[in-house]
């Protein structure tokens, strides 16, 4: 039914953090795929596998998730949000120690995006999110709200 769905959504959504987070967050969405798998779809609207990743289906599970936060990543990153819209998945992590001006932006965007290039195009979950023409949008800002960079996610990034 829809409301598994939605669980596996946010589940892949958790692991898609966990993994950009060098596994700070521990979330085994293969497991929680495999065990939903089995479960029979009971809805006409579910039918369509194309319906789990509409815009209201992915803004609703990026509400259930962003519900687990802030999480202190480390000593230096909090996640702050997450957020999505327009198929758009954004995780939003705030910078503890550093503003915009105080960071080397185009080496920073650079080691963000090579990062979550290899997470999001080597994890199965997160691949079929790109698949379905979900971007996977990195946003991070500075302990003052300064933004510092945004690193978006494309299909055509892991071909």
């Amino acid at each position: 039914n829809q409301g598994t769905w939605k669980v596996l959504f946010v589940m892949i959504i958790l692991a898609m953090i966990g993994y950009v987070i060098n596994g700070v967050i521990e979330i085994n969405a293969k497991k929680a795929s495999e065990e939903f798998t089995d479960t029979p779809v009971r809805t006409n609207v579910m039918q369509s596998p194309t319906n789990r990743y509409s815009n209201d289906f992915i803004i609703s599970a990026a509400n259930e998730a962003n519900e687990k936060l802030p999480i202190k990543v480390d000593n230096t990153t909090t996640l702050v949000s997450i957020t999505a819209g327009d198929q758009i998945i954004y995780t939003n992590y705030q910078i503890n120690i550093a503003r915009a001006q105080d960071i080397n932006i185009s080496k920073f965007t650079a080691g963000a995006f090579a990062d979550a290039k290899q997470t999001a195009c080597s994890d199965r979950n997160l691949r079929d999110l790109l698949n379905h023409d979900i971007r996977l949008d990195y946003v991070y800002s500075g302990y003052d709200g300064s933004h510092i960079a945004t690193v978006g996610i494309l299909k055509w990034d892991c071909s």
